[in-house]
């Protein structure tokens, strides 16, 4: 398993939709949100503190719609899954490990967002324990 999600983490950062919608896109709400929000405050903190998971939701939309589906719908529609069946691969366990590696490629998003929305927003994360639960939600 261990290898077949190294694989994984190799061929999805060589795709670039899974960089743009993992890593880029996610950023670009936060910070195109927060530009046209500007800096209102609510109870003394920024607008952002309170729009930030909603934000970023719609930034991993696109991921989950686009590009983990294309990149599974892809494998199996050039026959490479069946290839690597008939080769010995467990594809099921490569399916698995790409699933994972577009979670860790999108909890890498989530996590620059949070600090990109940190430096220019001056967003309050409530803590670690609120993150980790939010990411178990989407």
């Amino acid at each position: 398993m261990k290898y077949y999600f190294a694989m994984s983490i190799k061929r999805l950062l060589r795709a670039p939709t899974a960089l743009i919608f993992n890593l880029v896109y996610p950023v670009f709400i936060v910070v195109v949100d927060g530009a046209l929000s500007g800096h209102h405050m609510v109870d003394g903190k920024s607008w952002m503190n309170y729009n930030i998971s909603a934000v970023i939701a719609t930034g991993l939309i696109p991921m989950a719609c686009i590009a983990f589906s294309m990149y599974a719908a892809r494998q199996i529609g050039n026959g490479s899954v069946s290839r690597l069946n008939y080769f010995g691969v467990k594809t099921r366990w490569l399916m698995l490990a790409d699933l994972l590696a577009q979670i860790v490629c999108a909890t890498m998003g989530i996590a620059l967002a949070m600090i990109v929305g940190w430096l220019w927003f001056k967003l309050k994360a409530p803590g670690a324990g609120y993150f980790f639960a939010y990411i178990l939600q989407i």
